[in-house]
């Protein structure tokens, strides 16, 4: 049987609103504000009603009479209704004429339907993001015994939100600032739908980086050497060996190069060979050229089998072991019981990864092939990005260097 009451906080000696408390078999204890204020000493405790001595306690307390048999109303005529803060929140909000509680007009219901209306144009890696998304909407809601509604994200349960995924949850920066991006993005969705949503969330904002030293680990022109000539004797060990020889040489996000097939090779006029790719996440078709012996050799006469991702993190891992790559570094390690980077210092072979191949490639090219095509290689749009993807600062001094060049080679011509 559920118990429904009110209550005041009265440590505050002001004015302050009466909150509404709802106890249910196999729920917690529930409660939220009935946007009715009272002075705190005209409250009586044991009756839970306001004093008749103060101004309007008639009317509010027949009002608060009112709300507790239309929660109470409620209950009886839904009992199988998930009862959380969220349910409570709408029944009062309800009573005071307002918005009637609906699924569809919770975070969780229009992310999925979002996906489903635009898994046609959004690109697998987006869509995989908002499935992530949803999963920590929904541990949040768990963990506030509250559903998040759009009407209902003001900046008090925002601010809430915020703060368990950086220091609860202990997500990362970059991470949570991700799924905060994500909610605002699925809440202009919802507006275009009419949909009520409280615009406090469009204010919601990120996390500031704290300019820390980001740290980059990379596979050096000596160890990918090294690699190189590791002799292996395990085939499928071997096979990964092939596929960091052609990652290394190509620059490419791994969901491409695992894709490669011969098929995608052809011969370049200079003895070299074409590499043609059509990069999933851009949609953008980009050719590279390799000219390694040893690489063209493997591509031409033992071209590598498929592996997953997984198995190919976890032999790179192996791999530069057996190089003897394991100088003492600085760098973020996955704990996969806790699904999250720590960081720490570890031998260098535990902190590589498949995406280090195509960092690798682009650093170690920096500054000897021009910065424009490396960009069109590796799949980067703007400079910026590209720059802080490889550690680098914009050289400004470049720019000035150029400028100087040119005009001094046309003096003549002015």
């Amino acid at each position: 049987m559920a118990t429904v009451g009110f209550r005041i906080r009265t440590k505050n000696k002001n004015y302050v609103f009466i909150k509404i408390y709802l106890y249910a078999p196999k729920s917690k204890r529930l409660e939220t504000s009935t946007a009715i204020k009272v002075y705190s000493k005209s409250w009586n405790k044991n009756l839970q009603q306001i004093n008749y001595e103060a101004p309007n306690s008639e009317k509010n307390n027949q009002k608060l009479f009112e709300l507790k048999n239309f929660v109470l109303n409620k209950l009886t005529n839904d009992p199988e209704s998930n009862l959380d803060l969220s349910w409570l929140k709408l029944a009062v909000n309800e009573f005071n004429g307002g918005q009637i509680f609906k699924e569809e007009n919770t975070v969780i219901f229009q992310s999925k339907l979002w996906i489903k209306n635009n898994s046609l144009r959004l690109k697998p890696n987006t869509i995989k993001f908002y499935y992530v998304f949803i999963k920590v909407i929904i541990e949040f809601e768990k963990d506030v015994n509250q559903k998040l509604l759009f009407e209902t994200l003001n900046l008090d349960l925002l601010e809430k939100f915020k703060n368990w995924l950086l220091n609860e949850k202990k997500y990362s920066i970059n991470y949570s600032n991700g799924i905060i991006k994500g909610l605002k993005t699925i809440s202009k969705e919802v507006l275009k739908r009419e949909i009520k949503v409280n615009q406090q969330v469009f204010y919601l904002s990120c996390f500031k980086n704290d300019g820390s030293k980001k740290i980059i680990n990379l596979i050096s022109i000596s160890e990918f050497e090294k690699i190189k000539y590791l002799e292996i004797e395990s085939k499928s060990v071997l096979n990964s060996k092939k596929w960091i020889l052609i990652g290394y040489s190509i620059g490419q996000r791994v969901s491409d190069l695992l894709e490669l097939t011969i098929d995608n090779i052809r011969q370049a006029n200079n003895m070299g060979l074409y590499v043609d790719i059509n990069q999933k996440k851009t949609g953008k078709f980009v050719t590279v050229g390799i000219v390694d012996k040893i690489v063209i050799d493997i591509i031409l006469n033992s071209f590598p089998y498929k592996i997953s991702n997984s198995k190919f993190n976890q032999d790179i891992k192996k791999i530069a072991e057996l190089s003897e790559i394991n100088q003492i570094v600085e760098g973020y390690k996955y704990d996969g019981s806790k699904k999250r980077s720590y960081l720490g210092q570890f031998p260098k072979y535990q902190l590589l990864s498949s995406h280090d191949l195509r960092r690798s490639f682009a650093t170690n090219h920096y500054g000897k092939i021009p910065t424009p095509i490396l960009m069109k290689l590796t799949g980067h749009s703007r400079e910026s990005t590209f720059l802080e993807y490889v550690g680098k600062n914009e050289n400004m001094d470049t720019y000035a260097d150029i400028l100087m060049d040119v005009l001094s080679k046309n003096n003549n011509k002015y």
